[in-house]
C-alpha cells in the first residue's frame, strides 16, 4: 500500500513537471520561461507544488508523515446555519492505513425540499496529493450555457471550483485551503446563493491554521 501511494505521488509530481514544461514551450521570447511563473491561488507556483509532493513522498517513505487534524475539530468548522439552511446532522471520521491517513467532517443542511451537503477533508502531510482528487486544482476552466456554468476561480485567496445548474438547482462549490484541506459544498434543489452562503459560513483561514495534535 505504501509503495503504491509513493508511486502515485511521484507520478503526480512528474505530471506537474510535464505541465510546467508544456506551459514554458508556449511562452513568448520575452518571458523568462520559468514554470514557477505559473501561480495557482493558495497553492503557489508549479515548482513549489512539485517540492510539496516530493516532501510528502519522502515523509511517507521515511515514516515521518504528520497526522491529519482530528475530525472533531473539523466538525467545529461547520456553520450551524447559513443562507436560510440549518445544520440537521453532522458526522466525522479518521481513517487510513499506516502513515497514510485522512480526516473528514460532514454536515447536511436542510430548508424545505432543498438540501446542502458539506464535507471538509484533511489529507495531512499529503495535502499536495489532494490535486489528485481535485484535478481542477491545476487547470483553468470556464464554461457557460443556458443551463448553468462550470468555472475555476479564486475565492478568498484560495483556488476554487464552482458548478451550478440553474434549471435543476444543483451544483457544487469546492475550495482548497491551506494546501491540505479540501472543502466541498453540494446543493440539491437549493438556490445558488444559499450554496455560496454556506461556503461563506466556513472560516477558511481558521481552517487552514488548524494543527494536528502531536
Amino acid at each position: 500500500m505504501k509503495n503504491q501511494i509513493f508511486s502515485f505521488l511521484m507520478l503526480f509530481c512528474l505530471s506537474l513537471f510535464v505541465v510546467g514544461c508544456s506551459s514554458d514551450s508556449g511562452t513568448s521570447s520575452g518571458n523568462s520561461g520559468n514554470s514557477d511563473d505559473i501561480k495557482i491561488p493558495g497553492l503557489g507556483g508549479l515548482n513549489e507544488i512539485v517540492n510539496d509532493v516530493k516532501n510528502a513522498a519522502e515523509q511517507l517513505e521515511n515514516g515521518e508523515a504528520k497526522p491529519p487534524v482530528n475530525f472533531r475539530k473539523l466538525k467545529e468548522q461547520l456553520p450551524q446555519s447559513a443562507g436560510g439552511y440549518t445544520l440537521e446532522k453532522s458526522s466525522g471520521e479518521s481513517s487510513g492505513m499506516g502513515s497514510m491517513k485522512y480526516s473528514v467532517a460532514k454536515g447536511t443542511y436542510k430548508s424545505g425540499d432543498g438540501t446542502i451537503k458539506v464535507s471538509i477533508q484533511d489529507f495531512g502531510s499529503y495535502g499536495a496529493a489532494i490535486m489528485g482528487f481535485a484535478a481542477w486544482g491545476l487547470v483553468d476552466i470556464d464554461k457557460e450555457s443556458d443551463d448553468g456554468y462550470e468555472r475555476t476561480t479564486k475565492y478568498k485567496s484560495h483556488k476554487a471550483m464552482q458548478k451550478y445548474n440553474t434549471k435543476r438547482q444543483t451544483g457544487s462549490f469546492e475550495v482548497i485551503a491551506g494546501k491540505r484541506f479540501l472543502v466541498k459544498v453540494e446543493a440539491r434543489k437549493a438556490p445558488e446563493a444559499s450554496m455560496k452562503a454556506v461556503m461563506d459560513g466556513i472560516d477558511l483561514d481558521a481552517l487552514a491554521a488548524l494543527k494536528p495534535e502531536e
